[in-house]
């Protein structure tokens, strides 16, 4: 299992490659890790998706799910 610092460090890289497709990408590891039946992994994969998420919002408002909606972005 990673440990929180190993998440964020790959998040950060897999958008710093892929931008916004980086969450994708760890998404679908994710997915495909289940189907395999490999949980640890599954979990990993959710929590990089998770990071890249937060990583993403903090470099565009757009992508923060947290977001009060009626507040502009700028």
């Amino acid at each position: 299992m990673l440990s929180s610092s190993q998440a964020r460090t790959l998040a950060t890289a897999l958008i710093d490659r892929l931008g916004s497709v980086g969450i994708a990408a760890a998404v679908l590891r994710a997915q495909e890790a289940e189907r395999r039946g490999a949980l640890i992994e599954m979990s990993d994969w959710r929590r990089i998706a998770e990071q890249a998420l937060r990583h993403l919002a903090a470099l565009d408002p757009r992508f923060d799910l947290e977001r009060d909606p009626g507040k502009p972005l700028h």
